[in-house]
């Protein structure tokens, strides 16, 4: 039986071998899910604000570019190949329906640029709207899975079947 692994806003966890990644309650947050398939390894990163952290803010891994940083770097310390990671986003809605919300926005274009500097393809996502979200990753078989607002669980994306390597 699969080990449930739930990742909380601001953390970022890696994981490898039998075992689901789980983040729910996803607002105007934004979910990293990487997934290296020959590895059979991955992880998520549950992004609260865009862009790097501040010199003095002590939990750097609620901002995109050192969440995906310290993803990445903890997925190569568990035997991943960064060159071989490939993404889902799941997330930033503007579940507050306040038309001068920029955070799910922002969240996008910082994590989208970061991905794209760093060479990893995004293969789906799930973004925007104004509807809550969850996400998981299975990792023995690099599934990607999602909800919107109270609807059932969808696949959003497998490894080696939609697009993938």
């Amino acid at each position: 039986m699969a080990k449930i692994i739930n990742v909380s806003t601001g953390e970022v966890k890696v994981e490898r071998g039998d075992a689901i990644l789980r983040s729910s309650a996803i607002g105007s947050c934004i979910c990293v899910v990487a997934y290296d398939g020959i590895g059979k390894l991955g992880g998520i990163a549950h992004i609260l604000l865009p862009g790097k952290a501040p010199a003095n803010e002590i939990a750097r891994s609620k901002y995109a570019a050192d969440a995906i940083e310290r993803m990445l770097k903890d997925i190569v310390g568990i035997g991943g190949v960064s060159g071989r990671l490939e993404t889902c986003i799941v997330g930033a809605a503007n579940v507050l329906n306040d038309d001068n919300d920029t955070v799910g926005k922002n969240n996008i274009q910082s994590v989208k640029k970061i991905l794209f500097e760093n060479n990893i393809p995004i293969r789906n996502e799930s973004i925007g709207g104004n509807l809550r979200r969850g996400v998981a990753l299975s990792l023995v078989d690099g599934t990607v899975y999602y909800t919107e607002g109270n609807d059932p669980e969808h696949v959003l994306w497998r490894f080696g079947v939609d697009g993938g390597k």
